[in-house]
């Protein structure tokens, strides 16, 4: 069995905070940021395939991974300041993941809001009155000229007629 590289050693907090500042002075997305040349824009981040550099290469690839709102708490954390592309970046909401257990009960909507949404109308219009809401504005095009099939293909290898 193979095993790959030891970890490297932990960055120290105000490392962690320099990488941080770094990142958000980017002119560019954290999604889009070139590690390599941040690292080698300063000797800070130590010789490349040294194990200062892979400790921040380890760093950065778990920094990375965040969503923006676990990153946004990554940065208060350590007390640094949001940069542009940060600050203009919205969340995701959150998706409620149903068990099998799970009801329509379980919804965030009452009755009373469906009744407003649909009015008093009978199942049979709801249901017509939701179908009708997701109709295409557009027109439907003509469908095309049944398919004619090919000649029936004739082998190289097949004798001559």
């Amino acid at each position: 069995m193979t095993q790959g590289k030891p970890k490297p050693p932990p960055l120290t907090e105000p490392e962690i905070k320099q990488l941080l500042q770094d990142i958000e002075a980017s002119p560019v997305p954290r999604e889009e940021i070139d590690f390599a040349a941040l690292c080698n824009a300063s000797s800070f981040y130590g010789a490349r395939g040294k194990p200062r550099r892979r400790s921040f290469q380890w760093k950065w690839d778990y920094i990375k991974k965040k969503n923006i709102q676990q990153y946004r708490n990554y940065l208060d954390k350590y007390e640094v300041k949001p940069g542009e592309h940060t600050r203009h970046q919205q969340p995701q909401p959150k998706m409620k993941h149903l068990d099998e257990d799970s009801t329509y009960q379980d919804s965030n909507f009452s009755s009373e809001d469906i009744s407003k949404a649909f009015g008093e109308l009978s199942m049979e219009d709801r249901k017509v009155k939701f179908v009708e809401s997701y109709k295409s504005p557009a027109p439907r095009l003509q469908s095309p000229p049944p398919h004619q099939s090919p000649p029936p293909h004739r082998s190289p290898f097949s004798p001559p007629r």
